[in-house]
């Protein structure tokens, strides 16, 4: 899990840091010294607090066809799998959620699981004007949720958001989310080469750390309407590629 800081949309990694805070009324010296350093602080907060995941979902859950699949989204293939040549997971997405709330259960930790709302640029403005004035703190609920949108733009990669508040963090180091139990397939990508060692070395501790069974596929974008999560002919990926380096 990343922090926002890292992400790719500048609405998150921004952070309202550069642009200063409105300071109403006749103020003292001391008291805009005091505004300005609260900003700071609680947006230095945001930064070690805050850790995101993102996935892309299936349009209808089970019974979509294969068009519809997250997986079969090319553009993210292209984006964030090393253009068509890393993997994609596949997750049980209940699964999934119970390990995420289950590993961060204590006082100090808050998990959200959400769907992004797209929205168009009138609503993310009016969401960035939040940090016009100072606050003690920006990991309240009305200034966390504007980490639940995105602009219309980005509307295509269907994305499905776990979010992590962790105060007691404190610089940008990602966090492992555990996915025990619920990795249940991995495909593969168009261009992937069998030969890398760090791709061996990634897949074949996915598939040590999931502890169960893994279906494993090759991305051919051959949008079938059969089911993608039934057993592959492929299996024989994991001797070539998932042996232990």
């Amino acid at each position: 899990m990343r922090a926002p800081g890292k992400m790719n949309d500048p609405h998150e990694y921004k952070l309202h840091e550069t642009n200063g805070v409105i300071i109403n009324g006749n103020p003292s010296n001391q008291e805009c010294a005091d505004a300005v350093r609260m900003h700071s602080n609680a947006i230095k907060e945001r930064a070690c607090a805050v850790r995101i995941a993102s996935f892309s979902v299936d349009k209808k859950p089970h019974w979509c066809t294969s068009v519809e699949r997250g997986c079969n989204r090319m553009s993210l293939w292209t984006y964030y799998a090393e253009s068509h040549a890393g993997v994609c997971l596949i997750f049980d997405r209940k699964k999934l959620e119970s390990a995420f709330s289950l590993a961060f259960s204590g006082d100090a930790f808050q998990c959200l699981c959400k769907p992004i709302q797209y929205v168009d640029a009138d609503v993310i403005s009016q969401s960035e004007e939040m940090f016009w004035e100072a606050h003690e703190t920006y990991l309240d609920e009305a200034h966390i949720q504007d980490l639940f949108i995105k602009l219309e733009d980005y509307a295509p990669e269907q994305e499905y958001r776990f979010l992590l508040i962790n105060r007691e963090l404190t610089d940008s180091a990602d966090v492992r989310l555990p996915i025990k139990d619920s990795l249940c397939g991995i495909i593969t990508g168009d261009r992937f080469k069998t030969q890398d060692t760090i791709l061996q070395t990634q897949l074949h501790d996915a598939i040590i750390e999931s502890n169960g069974d893994i279906s494993t596929f090759e991305m051919t974008y051959d949008l079938q309407e059969d089911p993608l999560y039934s057993r592959a002919e492929t299996n024989e990926l994991i001797e070539k590629c998932c042996k232990s380096p």
